[in-house]
């Protein structure tokens, strides 16, 4: 399934979640739907290792995956 012009677009908020996003993210990701979806995971400035686990995320599953970081 590729997400060039996804129907649905989920978003995720988090901060400071590493504990938790893996699990949520991969909950997200196995949803089986008959149309096109991406992810979007807005970090608000984490200062753990968020970032580094959805990084992870968005190497194995590409453009499904899009992540927005606050400066």
């Amino acid at each position: 399934m590729s997400s060039a012009n996804p129907l649905l677009s989920v978003l995720c908020l988090t901060y400071n979640h590493e504990a938790f996003v893996a699990e949520t993210l991969e909950s997200i990701l196995a949803q089986d739907v008959s149309f096109e979806f991406e992810v979007i995971v807005a970090d608000d400035c984490s200062t753990d290792g968020s970032v580094a686990v959805i990084e992870g995320f968005r190497q194995r599953f590409g453009d499904r995956l899009r992540l927005l970081r606050t400066e």
